[in-house]
């Protein structure tokens, strides 16, 4: 069981880890011609973390703060690792710190993410421990 869960906390932080070495290694595709399709693709992967995060932590609050307690909520799933995909686009920008700190944030609160899955699922014994 510690195996798996050290492996899936392993991948859960690569897109942490490609952040870090593009922003301060200068890692880049096409050494940063395509910037448009960089900011392109930035853009449209932290819409959707951001939309991930509204769905999974704001829009219940600020639903019962508008319609009370009483109201039926239905909950709506986000899209998962889609948000993941302003890491391509992070791939075709120059280097720069504040766009590793953009991404750091769009990574953290995009709730589709890989190390979400991790933490939501961590103490689920069904996914993690080794049928016998």
């Amino acid at each position: 069981m510690l195996v798996k869960k050290a492996a899936g906390v392993a991948i859960s932080l690569i897109p942490f880890v490609v952040v870090l070495l593009c922003g301060f290694y200068g890692w880049t595709l096409n050494e940063g011609q395509w910037t448009a399709l960089g900011y392109s693709l930035l853009g449209l992967g932290g819409l959707i973390s951001v939309v991930n995060f509204y769905l999974s932590a704001l829009r219940y609050p600020i639903f019962r703060l508008i319609h009370g307690k009483t109201a039926e909520f239905k909950w709506i799933s986000g899209f998962p690792l889609l948000g993941s995909i302003s890491i391509i686009g992070f791939l075709f920008l120059p280097k720069s710190s504040w766009l590793v700190a953009t991404e750091f944030l769009l990574l953290s609160i995009d709730s589709g993410g890989l190390h979400w899955f991790v933490i939501s699922t961590w103490n689920d014994e069904g996914l993690w421990k080794s049928p016998k």
